[in-house]
């Protein structure tokens, strides 16, 4: 019995890989030029949107964003430099929150503005900010918080009748849109840092 359940996990694995394969192919490997610590993080996303992990894919790629930044930050500026000032460097961006990390990667070119307009405004307080602090509204701002559904009685189930309900009454809707919206988002967003990556490699080099 036990060697069945194996079985039929292991099954379900496999069927999720197959389905999965041929469109993340390409994204299974970065290939690093300096920012090697990073190589691991990512392959964990892409193991994430293999077996369909569509909400840890997210929170992971909003780990690798801001570690990228800082790293690519940090890389620049310790180059040439010795270990005393490597470290001040390092203790300088390493603490910054995400938005202060963002204004310092273009302002060392690590980035230019059309990308940190995108990120401010889009990953910042909807993929970050709602993923990391499981806040509904801000991961669903683009959805009414009400929405129109149909009651009806299994005495007469051909009468149905509209009902307003709001997934701040019942979470288990909003929970479910927070679902569908991570499936929807999560490979477009690993795709835009996994060539956001690459990118500043080759900015930094």
């Amino acid at each position: 019995m036990e060697n069945q359940k194996v079985q039929d996990f292991v099954n379900s694995l496999q069927n999720k890989v197959e389905k999965n394969f041929e469109t993340l192919e390409s994204y299974q490997t970065v290939e690093p030029i300096n920012l090697f610590e990073l190589s691991f993080p990512m392959h964990q996303i892409y193991m994430c949107l293999m077996l369909d992990l569509f909400i840890p894919s997210v929170t992971m790629t909003n780990h690798v964003l801001e570690r990228l930044l800082k790293l690519a930050i940090i890389s620049k500026l310790s180059r040439n430099q010795d270990e005393t000032e490597s470290e001040k460097i390092h203790d300088k961006f390493d603490c910054l929150p995400l938005a202060k990390i963002i204004e310092a990667a273009e302002e060392e070119t690590v980035i230019d503005n059309e990308e940190r307009i995108f990120l401010m405004k889009t990953v910042k307080d909807c993929l970050r900010n709602g993923f990391s602090h499981a806040e509904t509204g801000k991961i669903l701002q683009d959805i009414p918080d009400k929405m129109q559904m149909f009651k009806f009685s299994f005495s007469d189930p051909t009468k149905m009748e509209p009902v307003i309900v709001s997934r701040k009454v019942i979470t288990g809707i909003g929970q479910q849109q927070i679902n569908d919206f991570a499936e929807q988002i999560a490979f477009v967003y690993y795709k835009f840092i996994f060539e956001l990556f690459h990118k500043i490699e080759k900015r930094i080099s």
